[in-house]
């Protein structure tokens, strides 16, 4: 019984020992408008201890007194990286960090040697340079309708696989997996002889 008394004396009074050298530092990060940042990085200055904020912008981990001295950083990208004192935060009465904008002036860039049109015809002359261009296989879903005196007709759902080469050249084998359509309510109707597909990527190779 003797050995047993001293056993739980000596852990009961290690405990307190164990948690007076731990501090939970904790708060919420707000912007200047006064909303929540999530994802935020927070920790210890050049050490791995840290966290990073909930979508309400709230974080929580655990400090030594160790850590008293150091500094505490908040950063995230487009807010100026906030730094403070472990200790001076703890003290704080309010545990909210306020983030800055981080705002970059750039030096401006003049463009003149040719027109907005000839830029565009450079990039389609050298479109193949820039563009995938080696066999690929596109799988793609796709969908059609059509109105008739502003009133639904028809609706046509496909998934599809294509071998495409990039804008540059058309289509290839167009293979349709699987196929979903309504009724057929409009009073023209044509067959075609290749997948509209074909059409929207003629028009628009990109």
């Amino acid at each position: 019984m003797k050995y047993f008394l001293t056993f739980f004396v000596i852990s009961f009074l290690i405990v307190p020992v164990s948690s007076q050298n731990e501090f939970e530092i904790t708060g919420k990060v707000i912007d200047e408008f006064d909303m929540s940042v999530p994802f935020v990085n927070v920790g210890i200055e050049n050490k791995n201890i840290g966290t990073a904020t909930t979508e309400d912008g709230d974080f929580l981990f655990i400090v030594t007194k160790n850590e008293l001295q150091d500094t505490l950083y908040v950063s995230s990208l487009g807010f100026e990286t906030y730094k403070i004192n472990v200790q001076d935060y703890l003290n704080l009465p309010e545990k909210k960090i306020v983030l800055k904008e981080d705002v970059v002036a750039l030096d401006a860039v003049v463009i003149s040697k040719f027109e907005p049109k000839e830029y565009a015809q450079k990039a389609l002359e050298k479109i193949k340079e820039n563009t995938l261009s080696q066999t690929h296989q596109l799988e793609l879903l796709f969908r059609r309708a059509a109105t008739e005196n502003g009133k639904a007709r028809f609706f046509a759902e496909n998934y599809i696989k294509v071998k495409d080469k990039g804008p540059s050249k058309r289509l290839g084998t167009v293979q349709v997996t699987q196929l979903r359509k309504s009724e057929d309510y409009r009073t023209w109707q044509r067959k075609q002889w290749t997948h509209e597909i074909n059409y929207m990527t003629f028009n628009i190779p990109f």
